[in-house]
């Protein structure tokens, strides 16, 4: 059974305290710091939150996690063979965990990665099972937390599988980081639908790679790992 960790963050050794969010993956046991209290210098650094792990349902294999922009959702990639996305209401007091209403949502085939756009309205998740490599594209109900597949979704996103996704800043352009030295770059519509810009996919080197995909802050770079 798949689970979610949660954990207090704590100041550590004199540094300010965290704001949000800090991720570890560790087999299928994902492992997530959320906004906590003010620390005390003999706190520990980190605490579970009361309830954690949290369950994301029998063989649900979760891989990668995301939090919306405003931290009151946190959706999960479970990298099974029906690829799913689960997704929680955060309780911003204390951290703990709700599925909302009809979750986990059927995504595509081994889904390994999923991001909030920066409005928090919509939700990419890659799909890798090799012969159908694509992105399935969501509206988020900003009331209920529930997914909805755009028109279109699942979009291809060429030949090889998509390992990581991002939005751009400003939430127009998404990339997908594909297996074996590819990058495809989406125009994205108000409505989540996915346009390939011209070129794309675009060649990043040989060989494995790239794993991860960022834009800066600016928007005008986007930084790969081969």
């Amino acid at each position: 059974m798949g689970q979610v960790c949660l954990c207090a963050i704590h100041s550590i050794r004199g540094y300010r305290r965290l704001p949000r969010a800090l991720v570890a993956l560790t087999a299928a046991l994902v492992i997530v710091a959320v906004d906590v209290a003010p620390a005390l210098a003999s706190s520990p650094p980190f605490v579970q939150v009361s309830g954690s792990p949290f369950s994301t349902g029998s063989g649900s294999n979760p891989y990668t996690v995301a939090f919306s922009p405003s931290g009151s959702l946190l959706a999960v990639a479970n990298y099974v063979a029906s690829g799913t996305v689960s997704v929680f209401s955060v309780d911003s007091a204390t951290g703990a965990l709700s599925q909302v209403a009809g979750s986990p949502f059927s995504a595509g085939a081994d889904t390994m990665s999923v991001t909030f756009s920066p409005s928090g309205n919509l939700l990419a998740a890659t799909n890798n099972d090799g012969s159908s490599s694509s992105v399935s594209m969501f509206s988020v109900d900003q009331t209920t937390g529930a997914l909805t597949q755009v028109n279109g979704s699942p979009f291809p996103t060429g030949t090889e599988a998509p390992y990581s996704v991002a939005f751009s800043p400003s939430g127009n352009l998404l990339a997908t980081a594909n297996y074996m030295g590819t990058v495809s770059v989406f125009s994205v519509s108000s409505t989540g639908i996915l346009s390939q810009v011209s070129g794309s996919p675009f060649s990043v080197g040989s060989g494995v790679g790239p794993y991860s995909v960022a834009f800066s802050p600016s928007g005008n770079l986007l930084a790969t790992a081969i």
